[in-house]
């Protein structure tokens, strides 16, 4: 539009202005519609272009209907039927056809009104485009999430299962560790009688010799190998971390926290350590003050836990 009012365009601008306001018409936009009318009109008056100012004309009077101002939309359609019968008297004149004159006005109107509907169709299939992918985008994240949420609680149910397997083993191996202890204190026990039983051995030398070699046979004297060997299969790091962050620890103390790691209480320390209960109560004070463990809620049980 600018450009046709610089070189002064008189023919394009009341087209442009026309449909303009044929758009805004479609749009309800009527008060643009009704200025670039009038701006058309005042580009086309006292001049020969009857088919521009018929577009005017016909532009206002369908406004004008729109609104409900009938006497204007009436007043306006009887100046289309003038501009009709004055392009009839000079189509004659000139010996121009009326009839071609207004098809080439309907044909225009109709390439207006599919252009409009083109860019209806146009704003309608990328609004529905718009819509198609927000709605694929919010299942595939609920589906993002939902995945997340399904895979937390599986892991997390792993790691309950993988905990429980843990202590059921350390149970495992602290009963072994007791029945073997007292399988020891039994073998033990029965050497000691037969080995002070001077007149039974003496009339059975040889029969008893070899019995309480079998019997040492079967005891496990380096019971603490045993122990370690199953707790390096459960915690493979338990040993050198504690040593990492405890370098001053002696080897009874670590033996005592190898035994706490299976949560082990005072009772079953001391029958595997053939110790008074009461010993191990005393160690594990110490060993909590090694530990710098002066709080009274912390529980030295607790500590390593993370090994």
């Amino acid at each position: 539009m600018t450009i046709a009012q610089e070189f002064n365009l008189s023919e394009l601008l009341p087209r442009i202005y026309n449909n303009l306001s044929l758009i805004n018409i479609k749009m309800k936009n009527y008060q643009e519609a009704h200025r670039f009318a009038y701006l058309a009109l005042a580009q086309v008056t006292n001049t020969n272009n009857f088919y521009q100012l018929l577009f005017s004309y016909e532009n206002l009077k369908i406004l004008f209907f729109d609104l409900h101002l009938l006497d204007s939309a009436l007043f306006y359609s009887e100046r289309i039927n003038e501009i009709n019968d004055s392009i009839y008297m000079h189509g004659k004149t000139l010996g121009i056809d009326m009839l071609e004159i207004k098809d080439k006005y309907h044909a225009e109107m109709e390439i207006n009104e599919l252009n409009h509907k083109k860019r209806q169709l146009t704003l309608w299939l990328i609004i529905s485009v718009w819509i198609g992918v927000s709605i694929a985008t919010y299942f595939l994240l609920r589906l993002k999430v939902q995945k997340s949420k399904l895979d937390n609680e599986r892991l997390s149910r792993e790691k309950q299962l993988l905990q429980m397997d843990i202590e059921m083993k350390s149970r495992e191996v602290t009963y072994k560790m007791l029945h073997i202890t007292n399988q020891n204190q039994l073998i033990s026990k029965v050497i000691n009688t037969l080995s002070t039983s001077d007149e039974i051995i003496s009339e059975n030398s040889n029969a008893f010799g070899a019995v309480i070699s079998e019997l040492r046979l079967h005891q496990k004297l380096d019971l603490w190998e045993a122990f370690e060997k199953e707790l390096t299969q459960l915690h493979p790091d338990f040993f050198a971390n504690l040593t990492n962050d405890y370098p001053n620890l002696t080897q009874y103390e670590k033996r005592l926290c190898a035994f706490l790691k299976l949560n082990m209480n005072s009772k079953e320390i001391a029958d595997i350590l053939h110790l008074n209960p009461a010993s191990i109560v005393t160690a594990r004070y110490r060993l909590r003050k090694k530990l710098n463990l002066t709080g009274i809620d912390e529980n030295l049980n607790s500590v390593f836990e993370k090994y």
